[in-house]
C-alpha cells in the first residue's frame, strides 16, 4: 500500500494509529482479550475531535477496531468523519454485520478490510467464536466486500483448536485471491488473565505451522509494512500509536495489559487518555515516548548482541519484566521454533 509510511530516523509524526471504538462484539470468541464486552466510551463527538488532532500532528492512516466496529449504530457516521479529513482507513471487522449494501457503502470509505476467520472449517470457526452460523455470516461478508471492491486481508489468531483446518483455511483463501496474516503470537488479556494462552499452539505445531507454510516464518523474511523490526525498531511510538474505546494512548496495542497493570511505572507506556489531553500534547510530552525513540539497537542489551534472526518486541519486553529493552522469553522461544522449522522438510 503505498501510503504506508516507512520510518526515517527522526520522523516521530503519528502516521498510522489504531483507535478502538467500542469492546461490545456480536461474537464470544474464547480467546479474546478484552475481559469486558460493555465499554464504549468515545463518542462520535469525541472520535470527531480525535480524526482532527490526529489530521493536525501529520496522521495519514487510522485503523478502526473494537471489539466489533459495526455494532455501532453510528459507525457508518464515523467512518465518514474520517474520511472526510483525508484519513486512509483500514477497518478491523468480523464481517459478520457486512450486507451487500454495507459493502458498498464502505467501498466509499475504507481503504482496506481485514477480516478475522479463526478456522478452516465451519464447525470449528463457530466453536471458537460461540456463535453459530458466524463462519457462513464472515464469508458472506468476505465476498460482499470483494465484489465490492475493496481489498480484504483475512487475517487468523493460530489457535490450538484450528490447526488441523489450516490448510483447508490456505485453501479458502487462495480460492478468492486474498491476502492471509497468521498470527502465532495470542496476548493475555486486557486484564491480566491467561486465559487466551490456553489457546497457543503448542511447541511442535508452531514449528509445523512455519515448515507447512514458509512464506510467513519470521526468521526468513522482514516484514513488509514495519520495515525496522528486524532490528528491533519498529514503528511503535515512532510513527504508530493505539487509542483504546476508554480513550487511553499507547504505543501500540501490545503495551496496554502490562502498562495498564503497571501505574507506577516512571517511563509507564500508558501514555494518557485523549479525553482529557489533546493527542498532540501527549504524543509530543510523553517521556515514554522519548525513551523509545532515544533508542537505537542497541539499547537492546542481550539481544543487540544476540546471533539470532528475532524481531525483538518492546511490548512483550515491558509485559515480561517492565524492561522495554530486556529480552523477552515469548521472543526467543517463538524464534527458536521458527528457524528449527527452516531445517525441517516441507509437506506437501
Amino acid at each position: 500500500m503505498s501510503w504506508l509510511a516507512q520510518h526515517r530516523p527522526g520522523d516521530h509524526r503519528p502516521y498510522h494509529v489504531q483507535v478502538e471504538v467500542t469492546w461490545r462484539c456480536s461474537w464470544r470468541c474464547v480467546h479474546c482479550y478484552q475481559d469486558d464486552h460493555e465499554v464504549e466510551a468515545l463518542t462520535r463527538d469525541d472520535l470527531t475531535r480525535l480524526f482532527d488532532e490526529l489530521v493536525a500532528c501529520g496522521t495519514l492512516h487510522v485503523i478502526i477496531t473494537g471489539g466489533e466496529p459495526l455494532v455501532r449504530r453510528d459507525m457508518l457516521d464515523i467512518l465518514r468523519d474520517a474520511r472526510s479529513r483525508g484519513l486512509a482507513i483500514t477497518l478491523y471487522t468480523n464481517a459478520h454485520a457486512i450486507t451487500e449494501s454495507v459493502a458498498r457503502e464502505l467501498s466509499r470509505l475504507i481503504a482496506v478490510a481485514e477480516v478475522s476467520i479463526l478456522a478452516g472449517t465451519d464447525e470449528v470457526h463457530d466453536a471458537l467464536t460461540r456463535v453459530r452460523g458466524s463462519s457462513r455470516r464472515a464469508w458472506a461478508g468476505i465476498d460482499a466486500m470483494t465484489a465490492a471492491g475493496i481489498a480484504v486481508v483475512v487475517k487468523t489468531p493460530l489457535l490450538a483448536p484450528a490447526f488441523k483446518t489450516l490448510r483447508e483455511l490456505a485453501d479458502r483463501v487462495a480460492q478468492r485471491r486474498l491476502e492471509w496474516n497468521p498470527d502465532p503470537d495470542l496476548s493475555q488479556s486486557y486484564a491480566g488473565d491467561t486465559y487466551p494462552l490456553a489457546y497457543r499452539l503448542a511447541p511442535e505445531d508452531v514449528e509445523g505451522f512455519y515448515r507447512d507454510f514458509p512464506r510467513f516464518n519470521p526468521t526468513a523474511v522482514r516484514l513488509r509494512n514495519d520495515p525496522g523490526a528486524p532490528r528491533g525498531m519498529c514503528l511503535a511510538g515512532r510513527q504508530y500509536a493505539f487509542i483504546d474505546a476508554r480513550g487511553n494512548v499507547y504505543p501500540c496495542l501490545s503495551f496496554k495489559s502490562a502498562a495498564d497493570r503497571s501505574p507506577g511505572h516512571p517511563h509507564s507506556p500508558h501514555l494518557g487518555n485523549v479525553r482529557r489531553q489533546s493527542f498532540g500534547t501527549i504524543w509530543a510530552h510523553s517521556a515514554a515516548l522519548a525513551e523509545i525513540r532515544a533508542a537505537t539497537r542497541e539499547s537492546f542489551g542481550r539481544c543487540a548482541t544476540c546471533t539470532g534472526t528475532c524481531q525483538p518486541c518492546m511490548a512483550a519486553s515491558f509485559e515480561e519484566s517492565g524492561d522495554m529493552f530486556a529480552s523477552a522469553t515469548p521472543v526467543c522461544e517463538l524464534t527458536a521454533r521458527a528457524t528449527a522449522a527452516r531445517r525441517l522438510p516441507i509437506v506437501h
